[in-house]
């Protein structure tokens, strides 16, 4: 359950497997949910309801709206809620969404039933990827999230086979109902998923380093996570308290600007990516592989410069 306390990361690592065969389903079920129409568009059309070409079409679009309206909020949620709570609430009101549209009797109703579906679907998709990711190591999310993702291209195909097949023997309104009522299930097992700690899979990550040049001089500091480095402007300059070089130097003004008053380039590079002799005494080296490379221009480097002199002010006055 969502309520239980941490556990270390071998035993996250051991319920992944649970988490991607239910996330997937339930993903495979979403996209299943979202093209059913496509393939009741005909019957619909010929039915009491007398549906147009343009209300056809703007089924998606309300569902599109709705969910484009949604997602930053759940999204927001989702860094800082249960998330299977939140999960198991999307995927019960895309159901319920679903299956109500079997009950429309007017154009209205079931415009209403299709874009409450949005709301659904944009909680699942912000919050299950980042879910999945906290089970599983760096080295394993590629394969993870591609098995994830693959129910995309499935569920879409079964949208179209599904619901052409129920139309045919049961009729188009329960086709909604097929579609529907299988998510109930789901949105109950994805409850009881455990909730892991966010980044429980990262907490080994090497630490980057900045290097570039100040005055001509190369120059490299350790970058832990939200803190600046080294700042400088004019003839004063002010460096964080906690920056440092792998070598144990001074780190000097890495993000000082040239004579031009222009922000100097600045490339950030995990330990494992310098040389051995420059690498000095990092504490963590890491060990070659997810290496990450930025190059900041030079309007990259003076909003970030700007951002670290905010930070220390803020850190001074505080």
């Amino acid at each position: 359950m969502a309520e239980e306390p941490p556990v270390g990361r071998g035993a996250v690592f051991a319920r992944g497997g649970t988490a991607l065969a239910v996330l997937t389903a339930i993903n495979l079920l979403n996209y299943l949910d979202r093209w059913i129409v496509a393939a009741l568009a005909e019957s619909m059309k010929h039915s009491e309801l007398r549906l147009s070409d343009a209300q056809l079409g703007s089924l998606m679009t309300g569902f599109l709206v709705v969910y484009t309206a949604t997602a930053p909020l759940f999204g927001s949620l989702g860094d800082t809620r249960a998330r299977p709570r939140l999960l198991g609430l999307g995927v019960a009101i895309w159901s319920v969404a679903t299956a109500l549209a079997g009950f429309a009797r007017s154009f209205a109703a079931l415009f209403l039933a299709r874009a409450a579906v949005g709301i659904g679907e944009a909680a699942y998709g912000t919050i299950s990827p980042a879910l999945l990711a906290d089970y599983y190591p760096r080295e394993r999310r590629g394969r993870v999230l591609a098995v994830f993702f693959a129910a995309i291209p499935v569920g879409s195909a079964l949208g179209y086979i599904v619901g052409g097949l129920a139309d045919r023997y049961l009729g188009w309104r329960s086709a909604f109902f097929v579609a529907g009522i299988p998510g109930l299930v789901l949105a109950a097992l994805v409850l009881r998923l455990y909730d892991p700690p966010r980044g429980a899979q990262d907490r080994d990550a090497p630490p980057l380093v900045v290097r570039g040049r100040v005055a001509g001089r190369p120059a490299a500091a350790s970058l832990a996570t939200g803190i600046p480095l080294a700042f400088g402007g004019g003839h004063a300059r002010r460096r964080a308290p906690h920056a440092r070089r792998p070598d144990g130097g001074d780190p000097g003004g890495v993000l000082d600007r040239d004579r031009r008053r222009r922000a100097l380039p600045v490339r950030v590079y995990r330990p494992d990516q310098l040389h051995h002799r420059q690498r000095g005494r990092s504490a963590h080296p890491g060990h070659g592989r997810s290496g990450e490379h930025i190059r900041d221009s030079r309007i990259g480097g003076c909003a970030f410069a700007v951002a670290g002199r905010a930070y220390i002010r803020r850190a001074h006055a505080g």
